[in-house]
């Protein structure tokens, strides 16, 4: 292989490493939520789990306007456009607030309406709601984090987020039993104290991460605190373009399991926890090519604006061959040890019987997953985002929903087969997303 080829894919992993390592963190906060009002109270369990599906596809789709940063900041990178740098940050920081304002707004509507929702426990309501009216003051710190976090990723420097994100864990887990279960005068909150706990984690992480690049000599060129207050409206704009396909998209994704997992709820309590296991693992094993996915944006990024376009080119395919790797690995380990992964969730037999079926179907769009995640990441570096608001609605909610609903709940085709059938809805939207998504790149690598 050539030498140049191996210090790039060395590269590539030394930018993914910190990413892998601040998603597992994150996902983490759900385990050690979960796993502490587990021994509190099954009320806040629910009531967590309801007011989370709520708000992460909310929040999960401004965070989508805010990662157009990314493409956009390593492009002027690489042109070294510092004062460009500086100007979409001031401006980000304006869009940020904005759209802060409107998640609480959103937030604070549905909190009002959820006591008077039919047929719902009123002592579930009101946790609900209440929970939804204290996370969502954590919303300008968490888009403002985004910010940074984009700065930072556009810079080809990813250490940051992952030692802030190591410390913030640290932070969250004494913080987060204090809030549940009090401390001698402190009184005990439930799993309201979650919703206290995350805000202040991620007020607290916005902070460092500031603080951090105000002083670090990385970001010496980029002067963080020249605060602007007139907007520009040309690179709002621009942000916006960019940033909303990829927010709906993120939106269909995460609202596609929501409905999926409503469609599944009727059919009981084993059907609905197998599910959620076989969904669990497929986050986890999920981050690597994630985390390939935001690295392969940065470097194309950074390539086209040094006007490097043979070199954006090479490192989407070789990342794209990663991914297949990865996905083929993940694959064969998920096949091989299904069962034993499962009986770290669960011990009971029809659990065990069922979930294995849907982790081998998880297993099987390992590869197809892996390439269109990263050919997200690529067609983001090269700024092409509606492609893929069309291509996950189309491919997600017109064709994978829609197979999965018949083959899960109907005898159309065949008799109806339960949870697997959204799961091999699943494969199919996969497989039609990123083969179109392959045919995207190479005509814009044409032209």
């Amino acid at each position: 292989m050539h030498t140049k080829t191996i210090l790039e894919i060395k590269k590539i992993f030394i930018l993914a490493i910190p990413i892998i390592f601040a998603q597992v963190i994150q996902i983490s906060i759900s385990f050690i939520n979960n796993v502490m009002l587990g021994y509190f109270s099954n009320i806040d369990v629910a009531a967590i789990a309801i007011s989370t599906s709520i708000w992460s596809p909310i929040i999960l789709f401004f965070h989508g306007i805010i990662l157009s940063l990314i493409p956009i900041i390593s492009q002027l990178y690489g042109s070294s456009k510092y004062v460009c740098i500086q100007k979409y940050i001031q401006q980000a920081y304006l869009l940020s607030i904005l759209l802060s304002i409107i998640v609480i707004l959103i937030i604070y509507i549905i909190s009002i309406f959820i006591p008077y929702l039919p047929h719902i426990n009123t002592l579930l309501a009101s946790k609900i709601s209440l929970f939804l009216k204290i996370i969502v003051w954590s919303t300008p710190a968490y888009l403002l984090l985004q910010v940074l976090r984009c700065l930072s990723e556009g810079l080809l420097y990813t250490i940051p987020i992952m030692i802030i994100s190591f410390i913030s864990i640290l932070c969250y887990i004494p913080l987060n039993y204090i809030f549940i279960y009090g401390f001698h005068s402190f009184p005990k909150a439930g799993g309201i104290g979650c919703g206290l706990s995350m805000v202040v984690i991620n007020w607290m992480m916005c902070i460092m991460v500031f603080i951090w690049i105000m002083y670090s000599q990385y970001f010496k060129n980029i002067h963080i605190t020249h605060i602007c207050i007139k907007p520009d409206y040309k690179i709002i704009k621009n942000i916006l373009v960019l940033g909303l396909p990829i927010g709906f998209s993120i939106f269909f994704e995460v609202t596609l399991f929501t409905i999926v997992s409503l469609f599944i709820y009727p059919m009981g309590i084993e059907n609905i926890i197998s599910h959620q296991i076989a969904l669990n693992f497929s986050s986890f094993i999920y981050i690597m090519a994630f985390a390939l996915s935001k690295v392969v944006t940065m470097r194309i990024g950074y390539f086209l604006g040094s006007h490097k376009k043979l070199l954006a080119y090479k490192i989407s395919w070789i990342v794209i061959f990663i991914g297949i790797i990865i996905g083929f690995f993940n694959s064969v380990f998920t096949i091989l040890f299904r069962k034993n992964i499962i009986s770290l969730y669960n011990n009971n037999e029809n659990i065990i019987h069922l979930a294995s079926q849907l982790i081998f179907l998880a297993a099987l769009y390992q590869i197809p997953d892996a390439i269109q995640v990263i050919s997200s990441g690529i067609l983001k570096g090269y700024k092409d985002t509606l492609s893929i608001f069309y291509i996950t609605f189309i491919s997600y909610w017109l064709i994978g929903l829609p197979i999965g609903f018949i083959l899960a709940k109907t005898d159309y085709i065949c008799h109806a087969i339960g949870p697997a059938g959204f799961w091999i809805g699943f494969i199919i939207a996969l497989t039609i997303s990123s083969s179109s998504m392959i045919y995207r790149i190479i005509t814009i690598q044409k032209n």
